[in-house]
């Protein structure tokens, strides 16, 4: 029984080793269609399973679509158009036009490129075919690249290949950027001049929604006519063959993470990091005990016997002992101007007498004198003798 119990398991083990040519779609943005049986081009819709060989195009440039087989992951889009070989078979992708970037998680994945003759081989890659040319970027591991009458050559990651009579390979930044380099008025526009990546594709949106791709020159510099000093967001965009885009004081996600969106790595990352922020809530939970506000209710409380403080009220009592020197100094000023003036200015001079001892004129009282005021002056005249 045992013996016989083996067998199946042997065959079922076997089954998933078998291609049958099923691919799932994983992403679509916009509008995205297969070829059926028929030829006929119809819309399909994430979570769809479709079956090699298959006919894939995205319409549109917000058309993107992503696919995942036999640990293969595509992602197509600007105008992209390719086929995926059938199951049994090499298995490949034949990319006609737009922008494909490959990952290879397992398994063997040829790309040809028909009008260029070309096969690339690698493990993590993008490719963008234009009307221009083509440019292959690099992203991870090394890449074959093969055509008739030519050795193999092999190119290592952070390179950006550009395949024309020759295989120009060049350095690709981490980051992809558009920077402003100067901006000119003319009439009621302005002439704005920047830089990028001498291969970037830029394209520009006018106020109309009417798209044009712009004309890049080999040192990445560019120029657009605008109704602003400063694009809009969304207006003036440069994407690249490693399928990152940019706009002005905006650059682009780095070529790690470019490989860790496709790889699947980036989203088990974020659900790895989930688990630990509930973790670090609870820590921040505690303070609900408020100690800090039961230390916060004594700071108001000194905060408002500080205004009534007595220690200011002290200079106020400091202020009227000041303000009585002052006054005892005031009448020195007095008689200083009682002595040069020769009439006192207060006194009634409508009745005067004559002071016997210095013969001066002085204002008599209304009233008589009385017998206390009058010998004030001779004694103190007395002492002062």
């Amino acid at each position: 029984m045992a013996q016989s119990m083996a067998a199946p398991k042997a065959a079922d083990s076997q089954l998933p080793n078998l291609d049958l040519g099923r691919v799932d779609v994983e992403t679509v943005a916009g509008t995205v269609q297969m070829q059926d049986a028929k030829g006929d081009w119809v819309n399909i819709e994430p979570g769809d399973r479709l079956t090699r060989p298959l006919a894939i195009r995205t319409v549109g440039a917000e058309g993107r679509v992503g696919l995942a087989f036999k640990g293969i992951r595509l992602v197509g889009e600007h105008g992209t158009h390719f086929m995926l070989s059938a199951p049994g078979m090499e298995s490949s992708v034949l990319l006609q036009s737009g922008h494909l970037r490959v990952y290879r998680g397992s398994g063997d994945l040829a790309l040809y490129i028909p009008d260029r003759e070309v096969k690339l081989l690698g493990q993590t890659f993008g490719v963008w075919v234009r009307e221009k040319g083509v440019a292959v970027a690099v992203l991870d591991g090394e890449l074959e690249v093969k055509a008739p009458g030519r050795k193999p050559m092999k190119f290592a990651r952070g390179r950006e290949l550009v395949l024309a009579k020759r295989v120009v390979p060049a350095v690709l930044d981490q980051k992809l950027e558009v920077q402003v380099q100067g901006t000119s008025r003319r009439g009621y526009r302005y002439t704005l001049t920047a830089r990028t990546a001498p291969h970037a594709h830029v394209v520009h949106t006018d106020d109309k929604g009417n798209q044009k791709v712009l004309q890049v020159s080999p040192a990445g510099v560019f120029s657009v006519d605008l109704l602003d000093r400063r694009p809009q967001p969304g207006q003036l965009v440069a994407y690249d063959s490693a399928g990152r885009r940019a706009e002005v004081d905006k650059p682009s996600i780095s070529l790690s993470e470019v490989v860790e969106a496709l790889s699947g790595a980036a989203p088990a990352k974020a659900e790895a990091a989930q688990p630990a922020e509930p973790a670090k809530a609870p820590a921040e939970s505690p303070p609900p005990a408020e100690t800090s506000p039961a230390k916060a209710a004594p700071e108001p409380a000194k905060a408002a016997p500080a205004k009534k403080r007595t220690v200011k009220a002290k200079p106020k009592a400091k202020g009227p002992s000041k303000a009585s020197t002052r006054g005892e100094r005031p009448p020195e000023p007095v008689r200083l101007e009682i002595g040069k003036t020769k009439r006192p200015p207060a006194l009634d001079v409508t009745k005067t007498e004559v002071d016997p001892r210095s013969g001066k004129q002085k204002a008599a009282p209304v009233s008589k004198p009385k017998p206390k005021p009058a010998p004030k002056e001779p004694e103190a005249g007395e002492e002062a003798l």
